[in-house]
């Protein structure tokens, strides 16, 4: 196993900073609706908010993490194969989980399409930082 840990952090600040676009300018109006935010309700979370981001980026760590160890695996380290591994691991693990959410949960396709979008990006972009970066 042999991964840079400062890829991992630089990954995890990378996943806070496509999340800040995504949920923000990109998609945040409407994933607001989709969740059933009102803008009252978040004024009111604006105080945990330090703790919700700080507990986001430990998050953000850990998957950055474990996917720098998963392609630390490879053979051979390519950006190509970093964004590769990052799709597959997206595939099997984030939409499965969140199909379950729109099957059960009879959560909305389209709040499904916004986060494992969130996520096919954020892995990807670090799957190439991890793939390039030994």
């Amino acid at each position: 196993m042999n991964v840079n840990l400062l890829s991992v952090i630089v990954a995890a600040i990378v996943s806070m900073i496509v999340g800040s676009i995504w949920y923000g300018p990109l998609f945040g109006k409407r994933w607001m609706k989709l969740v059933g935010f009102t803008k009252e309700e978040l004024e009111k979370g604006k105080k945990d908010m330090p703790k919700t981001y700080g507990m986001m980026f430990l998050g953000s760590l850990v998957t950055s993490f474990v996917l720098a160890v998963t392609i630390s695996l490879a053979p051979e380290r390519s950006m190509m194969t970093g964004i590769t591994a990052a799709f597959w691991l997206w595939l099997g693990f984030i939409v499965a989980v969140k199909l379950s959410e729109v099957l059960f949960e009879k959560k909305a396709w389209e709040m499904f399409y916004i986060e494992c979008g969130y996520y096919l990006v954020f892995l990807g972009i670090a799957g190439a930082i991890f793939g390039s970066w030994a």
